[in-house]
């Protein structure tokens, strides 16, 4: 059985995104995500939940 090695990740020139090449995952940079806002609602299932930066650098997700 052969070992697989991961290729590093491949930055977008569009808002800093960055996709991972592993077909389960994808990285986005919170800056992408957020931009010059606070907070951004995501829709997930029909169901609603808000991803908030906070003055002490932390992100929250919440529903």
């Amino acid at each position: 059985m052969s070992q697989h090695t991961p290729a590093p990740p491949v930055t977008s020139p569009e808002e800093n995104v960055i996709f991972s090449v592993s077909p389960t995952a994808r990285e986005v940079s919170s800056t992408a995500l957020l931009g010059n806002r606070d907070a951004l609602t995501i829709r997930h299932q029909d169901e609603v939940y808000f991803l908030r930066h906070t003055r002490a650098g932390k992100l929250i997700l919440t529903k």
